[in-house]
């Protein structure tokens, strides 16, 4: 998941108090006493965790919504968590500009009633000068990339919490951050209405900056044999680059009629979908950029959306976090 601003409480699966349509899911998961911000998705599909300006970290059962363990304590309000490639750490970030990475339970069945969760994290990283917007693991789990108001891109060690390298510099807040699936290269979408491209090892410019949103770029991802980038921007259109000589790939994907939030592809990377301010998530064809299937209405703007392990199902949210059966092309297997 992306990073998102949930303004409320809780994470439910259905728009209480209105007709539910027959693909989306039920049942309130409460348990948080603030603005719901960020959702991720353990590598197995079978938890999902949480984060809040209420400081907390929770953890639910992705099949059944009970909560999992007790919460994580932050020392600040949070905006981002991510699981590492294993399951068995998550980290998150948000106000205090910090990063914290914590062991996640359950990462082990065959562990379960053995693991301690320590009251503290693992790890606290220091460094960014402001809050921290986005986090994403590189391959191995041993190094984590961060994104932040402070306008910055930088590389980091879990393990001492040291910065690796230089920080990468956009000349805004920095929003969206992707990382490839061989962990040679860094995405990163700007404030600035920039996209650049960063080399892992030496945090040089390798590509970009890319222009041609007209406003701010709120989510940036890889296709998943690398050679598309995607961008979202409140200029409420989707672009597609070409990542090695970024030039654009069509036109722009029209169909939002208010900022875009939040881009996520299918685990086949045949189907993007879309979160907009206009209380919409819609799906595209990730090859030719055609709309496909019929959009979901949500009752609020939408900052969050991500598709399930398996393809059959889409979580996304605002004031509602909203579970959703995706039917037809998207389902891919049982989860």
């Amino acid at each position: 998941m992306g990073v998102g601003s949930s303004r409320c409480p809780t994470i439910i699966s259905s728009n209480v108090g209105t007709p539910k349509p027959p693909n989306q899911l039920e049942q309130p998961w409460a348990g948080h006493t603030n603005y719901v911000n960020s959702l991720s998705l353990s590598p197995d599909g079978r938890r999902l965790a949480s984060t809040s300006l209420d400081q907390t970290v929770r953890f639910w059962d992705a099949h059944s919504g009970d909560p999992i363990e007790q919460p994580l304590q932050h020392q600040g309000g949070l905006w981002v968590v991510t699981f590492s490639p294993s399951g068995e750490f998550v980290a998150c970030g948000g106000t205090d500009g910090k990063i914290s990475i914590w062991r996640a339970p359950w990462w082990d069945a065959s562990q379960r009633e053995s693991i301690d969760l320590t009251a503290k994290p693992l790890t606290t990283i220091s460094g960014h000068e402001n809050y921290i917007s986005n986090i994403a693991y590189l391959p191995g789990g041993e190094r984590v990339v961060s994104c932040s108001d402070d306008k910055t891109v930088r590389i980091w060690n879990v393990e001492n919490g040291e910065q690796e390298g230089t920080s990468m510099e956009h000349e805004d807040r920095v929003y969206g951050l992707a990382v490839t699936r061989d962990g040679k290269r860094i995405l990163s979408g700007s404030e600035d209405k920039k996209i650049k491209v960063f080399d892992v090892e030496s945090g040089k410019l390798v590509l970009g900056p890319i222009k041609g949103h007209k406003d701010w770029i709120r989510c940036v991802l890889w296709s998943l044999d690398g050679s598309k980038l995607f961008s979202a921007s409140d200029d409420r259109t989707i672009c597609c680059w070409h990542s090695e000589t970024t030039e654009p790939i069509g036109e722009p994907w029209i169909g939002h009629t208010d900022y875009v939030n939040s881009l996520t592809l299918s685990p086949d990377g045949m189907i993007l979908a879309s979160a907009s301010s206009n209380n919409t998530v819609r799906f595209w064809d990730a090859r030719s950029g055609d709309p496909i299937k019929k959009l979901l209405q949500h009752q609020d703007s939408l900052w969050i959306v991500t598709f399930s392990p398996s393809g059959e199902f889409v979580a996304s949210g605002n004031e509602e976090i909203s579970i959703w059966r995706v039917f037809g092309t998207m389902m891919v297997k049982n989860w």
